[in-house]
């Protein structure tokens, strides 16, 4: 990805979560466990592959009325503290975009950062930021249940 692609438009969001940075860092790596948050709303995960390695495949396809297939590679994996990788699908064009996952200690649990950066414009841009906070709502009650 080009520094270019790098300026765009850019979603953080960020959640307290009651859960260690391992028990986190699990539920975005362990497929059965990102097939349960992964999806927004009504949808479910058809498909899920996970090759945990820089340079590995994260591949999926969320299924509701359409299925809509993802294709990630990780650039970077630092247990239990960072996950970073490219998220390609229809709704980014197949262009690639760049998705980084920091998890820190606070106190009893975690602070999750999450930034999805490389968009080609705004309207993308919320249109995934509506995705993750509806994802981001499910994982906190799954980690932390």
């Amino acid at each position: 990805m080009s520094d270019t692609a790098l300026s765009r438009p850019t979603v953080r969001l960020t959640r307290q979560l009651a859960a260690s940075p391992e028990r986190v860092f699990d539920a975005w790596t362990d497929p059965e466990q990102v097939r349960q948050w992964l999806v927004p709303g009504t949808m479910v995960m058809a498909a899920i592959e996970v090759e945990l390695k820089v340079g590995g495949r994260f591949h999926f396809t969320m299924q509701g009325e359409d299925k809509h297939e993802h294709l990630c590679v990780y650039r970077e994996i630092e247990r239990p503290r960072r996950l970073v990788f490219t998220w390609s699908s229809s709704a980014t064009d197949g262009k690639d975009t760049l998705v980084t996952v920091e998890i820190e200690p606070a106190g009893e649990g975690s602070e999750l950062t999450v930034t999805h950066e490389g968009f080609a414009d705004d309207a993308m841009a919320a249109l995934h930021n509506g995705g993750w906070t509806a994802c981001l709502e499910k994982l906190g009650p799954f980690v932390e249940g």
